[in-house]
């Protein structure tokens, strides 16, 4: 039954990684990353685009609606006419942070030394950044050819400690659980992720796994980017994503995504 579930690629199930950095504070001029374009991404990237954003506010029941001009950038890099890549900047209401997202992975460590040569020239293009966490997220999705029934204890491994006996009685699934962690003192939030829903001719399985480490006090950009708790961290959670799947997927599909 296993040759029912196609992994997004040959070899491995990833879809998507992101790494991101939440600011203490708002990204000044998006538009002019523009520059960057020409400069030291003009073999990284091919398309630079300035976000807006809609924002709307109840006010003595009333809507208002604005449209907020500077709320961030992306950089787009294609491959075979697909996004292959994208590194952004947003400003949210609330939120702001630079992140990089990878659709064509290859290997941890190319994708870590992408990100980080990313993050160094937006620092180096705008100084002053400081940081107040960071994040790493990678989602994973299989396809489930509907030619044949779908049986979960096939995909998901049934003596998973993170998931509830419910989880397989259920064909159709959302399910998310958001834990605080400690490892070797160092606490982080980690949220898995699994979404089951039918499409027209398959069904979509998707496993998010993200993992944020906040800061106990703002650091530069600049310096956090060198520094060995930001190494030591990143190779953590790399370890424990792996970790997670082999936990939560029966031995049949760890083998089938090379872990």
């Amino acid at each position: 039954m296993l040759q029912n579930l196609l992994p997004i690629s040959d070899k491995h199930s990833i879809k998507e990684a992101v790494f991101s950095v939440f600011l203490a504070s708002k990204i000044m001029k998006p538009k002019e990353f523009k520059q960057l374009l020409i400069t030291d991404f003009v073999s990284d990237f091919q398309q630079f685009e300035p976000l807006t954003q809609m924002q709307f506010k109840f006010e003595q029941q009333n809507l208002s609606v604005n449209q907020v001009d500077d709320a961030g950038f992306k950089f787009v890099k294609y491959q075979d006419g697909n996004i292959a890549e994208v590194l952004q900047g947003m400003n949210n209401e609330n939120q702001y942070f630079f992140s990089s997202h990878i659709f064509k992975y290859n290997t941890w460590q190319e994708f870590k030394d992408k990100f980080i040569k990313y993050l160094k020239t937006l620092s180096t293009f705008q100084p002053g950044s400081y940081v107040q966490a960071y994040s790493l997220l990678y989602m994973d999705e299989f396809n489930w050819d509907n030619k044949n029934e779908y049986n979960s204890s096939i995909v998901f491994n049934k003596d998973s400690e993170f998931l509830p006996k419910d989880f397989f009685n259920s064909s159709n699934i959302v399910y998310n659980i958001n834990l605080e962690k400690n490892n070797d003192g160092k606490s982080y939030s980690d949220l898995l992720s699994i979404n089951i829903s039918d499409k027209l001719i398959y069904k979509n399985i998707i496993v998010v796994h993200n993992q944020t480490f906040a800061l106990s006090d703002t650091i530069k950009l600049d310096d956090l980017l060198v520094s060995h708790e930001l190494e030591t961290n990143l190779e953590s959670a790399h370890k424990q994503n792996k970790k997670l799947l082999k936990n939560i997927l029966t031995i049949d599909v760890c083998n089938l995504i090379n872990i």
